[in-house]
């Protein structure tokens, strides 16, 4: 069976990181898969957009769509520090691919940000696991002494337990089922989550039931990932993450560096690509501490 698969990517970014997503997206292992792809330019930079203009990928259809073709007046933003604007933008370009891929017929849409790298096996898998909704995990460091974490969550905004349970009014009882959330994705699996993005394979069945990035007006949220997972588990769907093949995260360009060995030895924990200043490294070292110690402190409290 070939499944028709339209890969789809809302693009606003610098040209090295570009032509890193670009190339990852031809390796890809196809076998089985007629892939399309829909680019929707919202770069500033015009060689970014010379990029997307010329990609070709073997039989693929490419297609280039101008932001400003679909939401007038093109904004200046900093892809890490949105505000509301930001967010109902990037929800009107997503949701105009999901349009585009229903009209088109595809059976599957695979929504990804362009400043991820993949593993070439990483298609493949996400159609094994037979999911409606599953995400492929990647591992960022928001903060240049933080550790990594995951691009998924359990429940609410973004927290890693259950806020419902008594014992999570208890600090300790957060940290370590925070960290055992963590711990669980390091495992490869595929797990049943409350939300995710930015690297997302989506049946058409979804697409159809109309389940969309459009901010939801009764929910203080931030970030239209959190509208869609929202609207996604009311119409009757579960989410999931795959963490099979973690795919490389270019959150800041000194990532650059840390390409070719992760196409050589996949994702590494351990690999430090950051420069970090000698505050940075006693703010890394204080939370190694307290997590150490809740950890400890929520054994000796809570045996379950």
């Amino acid at each position: 069976m070939t499944f028709k698969i339209l890969i789809g990517s809302p693009v606003k970014q610098k040209k090295n990181i570009l032509r890193e997503f670009l190339t990852s997206l031809c390796e890809l292992n196809k076998t089985n898969c007629a892939v399309d792809y829909l680019f929707v330019d919202d770069c500033d930079e015009q060689a970014s957009s010379d990029m997307l203009s010329k990609f070709h990928s073997g039989n693929s259809k490419v297609t280039v769509i101008k932001s400003d073709s679909i939401i007038q007046n093109k904004s200046d933003y900093d892809l890490h520090n949105w505000d509301y604007a930001v967010i109902d933008r990037v929800a009107k370009l997503k949701n105009m691919i999901i349009e585009f891929s229903c009209q088109e017929k595809y059976d599957y849409l695979f929504l990804i940000d362009s400043d991820i790298v993949l593993h070439v096996e990483t298609l493949q898998r996400l159609l094994s696991v037979q999911k409606d909704i599953v995400s492929n995990i990647f591992w960022t460091k928001i903060s240049r002494w933080d550790y990594y974490e995951p691009q998924v969550w359990l429940m609410d905004q973004r927290w890693f337990f259950d806020p419902s349970d008594p014992k999570a009014e208890n600090r300790i009882y957060r940290t370590a089922k925070h960290m055992e959330f963590i711990e669980t994705l390091k495992k490869k699996g595929t797990y049943r989550v409350g939300g995710l993005g930015a690297c997302t394979l989506i049946s058409r069945k979804v697409n159809l039931a109309g389940v969309n990035f459009s901010k939801l007006y009764n929910i203080s949220f931030w970030g239209e990932d959190r509208a869609y997972c929202i609207r996604a588990v009311a119409a009757g769907f579960e989410l999931y993450v795959d963490t099979y093949y973690p795919a490389y995260h270019i959150y800041r360009e000194c990532y650059l560096a840390g390409v070719s060995d992760f196409k050589k030895n996949g994702f590494d924990f351990d690999k430090e690509m950051d420069t970090l200043s000698l505050m940075d490294k006693l703010k890394r070292y204080y939370r190694t501490v307290k997590i150490a110690v809740r950890c400890k402190l929520y054994h000796l409290l809570y045996k379950e």
